[in-house]
């Protein structure tokens, strides 16, 4: 025979002992290949219908999922579940997490065999001491009891295959006995952590509405005005700092996740919690039409690698990625807003900056086709000594939050003003910004006033200068082009 011929006639030999052990001639393995390829349902429930799980392991572990009821309510993570979501009652009570208990009910509600090994009236409930035993399923090592309206069902798993990665089963403790593929039956088996809701605080910082937060220099709440516009409402009124101090405080929170769980800790104060640094309350808005939800976090002491000790309404103490220090060093000062100009005021149309001397410069912007500033008397004002001047007004900070304002306090400080018209979109019959300056003293401070808040602040006078400096170019730039102009 030939070499070429040779290599077809082992090639053929190869290919025909491949079918043999694939297609039946190779024993469990070519049967389990063969019955992987077919697959049965042999459960199918109506998903909405299912109102329990429960789940009972050979090592002795059992838990218990239930459908919240209206009126009931399940402490821990989140607050109350409303009804129509699921719970954890057995070994702890606990919202469920609702990924995983999404797929629990995939499973139950259409249950499919990889194989049907024994059908009805093969006998092996009459064989107790062979048949169930060679499945596992004398000793079950899972039971899955589900509860409908109409009764429950039992899930009895057993051993695994010896080839494959399936196992044996069967339903209410009847034939037929069936393969479960293992991703099925480890939906059952994953660890008590598993099946409980990690998420502590289910909100975006874009979500909250009130913020109270209590620590040992006293307690401090804020409230959402509008989007990005907050206040200070406790211990005194006050617009608050939302992009450099309430969401920088809200992002660690949003989301927040238990990495672990303690479920009886006993004394609280080997975790900080008897003394906590600090005491989070929140109210946020989910969207849903359901109404405001509101939680409360104890933040304990810090624990290893980032983490700290916390605690919400329930008994249970959770370790969390969490940095307590920003939490425990809050105080109405750190969240009061100490811009006096804000964002939204520099969109006004109209803009005048008096000053000493005489000094009156008055501006007006058209937005269309391109946004154009121009001086009272039509001259057009080039961009770039635009942006320095608004440079300087958003530069106009207050170095503390000042003193309140007395009656007739705010009338003697003449020596210069700013007044912005109220920007397009705002409410009708908003007020336009007006600060008010006083004249600067020997060590270099003045103070100021506005007219949307009962307050007077210091500012160091080189920040007023710098105003008033740039408002003094755009007059001299305008001067010098009539100059150049003339005849």
């Amino acid at each position: 025979m030939s070499p070429r011929n040779s290599v077809i006639v082992a090639i053929l030999i190869l290919a025909a002992l491949a079918a043999y052990f694939y297609l039946g001639g190779g024993g469990e393995r070519s049967q389990e290949a063969a019955d992987q390829a077919v697959s049965t349902a042999v459960l199918s429930l109506p998903r909405d219908e299912i109102s329990a799980v429960a789940i009972q392991r050979r090592d002795g572990t059992s838990l218990r999922l239930e459908k919240q009821e209206a009126g009931e309510g399940a402490a821990g993570a989140g607050g109350e579940a409303p009804a129509g979501q699921w719970r954890l009652v057995e070994p702890v009570v606990w919202p469920a997490n609702a990924q995983r208990m999404e797929s629990i009910l995939d499973v139950l509600s259409h249950l499919v065999a990889q194989r049907v090994l024994v059908q009805e009236g093969e006998g092996v409930e009459d064989d107790e001491a062979g048949r169930l035993a060679e499945y596992g399923l004398d000793d079950p090592e899972l039971v899955v009891t589900v509860r409908t309206g109409d009764g429950e069902r039992r899930l009895e798993v057993g051993a695994r295959t010896p080839v494959g990665t399936a196992r044996y089963a069967r339903l209410d403790g009847r034939e037929p006995v069936f393969t479960l593929g293992e991703y099925l039956v480890d939906y059952f088996t994953r660890p008590v952590k598993d099946y409980r809701e990690l998420t502590i605080l289910p909100f975006t910082p874009e979500q909250v509405q009130r913020l109270e937060i209590a620590t040992a220099a006293g307690v401090a709440v804020v409230e959402k005005e509008k989007e990005f516009y907050w206040n200070l409402v406790e211990p005194f009124e006050h617009p608050a700092d939302y992009e450099d101090a309430i969401f920088l405080l809200l992002m660690p929170l949003s989301g927040l996740a238990a990495q672990e769980f303690i479920d009886e800790p006993g004394d609280l104060a080997p975790y900080g919690l008897d003394r906590p640094q600090a005491v989070v309350r929140l109210a946020w808005d989910p969207g849903d039409g359901t109404g405001l939800k509101e939680e409360v976090l104890y933040i304990g002491k810090a624990g290893e690698g980032g983490t700290a000790y916390v605690k919400t309404g329930s008994d249970t103490v959770m370790v969390v990625r969490l940095d307590p220090v920003p939490f425990a060093r809050v105080t109405a000062e750190s969240l009061a807003l100490m811009d006096l100009v804000r964002i939204d005021d520099l969109f006004t149309l109209h803009l005048e900056v008096l000053g000493p001397g005489g000094l009156h410069l008055m501006l007006d912007k058209t937005e269309q086709p391109e946004i154009i500033w121009r001086r009272g008397d039509g001259v057009r004002v080039p961009a770039p000594m635009i942006t320095e001047l608004l440079n300087a007004v958003t530069g106009i900070d207050a170095v503390d939050l000042g003193e309140p304002l007395a009656p007739g306090q705010a009338e003697g400080l003449t020596y210069a003003m700013l007044y912005m018209e109220p920007p397009p979109g705002t409410e009708a019959g908003s007020p336009p910004r007006v600060l008010r300056f006083g004249e600067p003293d020997e060590e270099g401070w003045l103070q100021v006033v506005s007219n949307d808040r009962d307050r007077i602040y210091r500012i160091p006078a080189i920040r007023l200068e710098r105003l008033l400096d740039q408002a003094a170019a755009i007059l001299a730039y305008q001067e010098a082009e009539e100059e150049e102009a003339a005849p």
